[in-house]
């Protein structure tokens, strides 16, 4: 449970648009041929790159700091 935990939280910092996009190729993607998948992936690294946390995330990464995502 301790561990479960862990991960729970780790998971929870992460930008949640990125982790749903992820998810959503991850379960999609396995259906997919080739092309199809990487039309995919790339339509939702647009998304995600376009997203307010995508847009804090490469900010905090330029400030060296740790980033705030609002999941937006």
């Amino acid at each position: 449970m301790e561990e479960a935990m862990a991960l729970a939280n780790k998971l929870a910092a992460k930008p949640r648009v990125a982790l749903a996009l992820i998810k959503q190729c991850v379960d999609n993607g396995m259906n997919m041929d080739l092309p199809s998948g990487l039309t995919l992936e790339r339509n939702s690294f647009v998304i995600a790159y376009a997203s307010e946390d995508g847009r804090e995330g490469i900010n905090a990464f330029i400030e060296k700091r740790k980033p705030g995502f609002k999941g937006k």
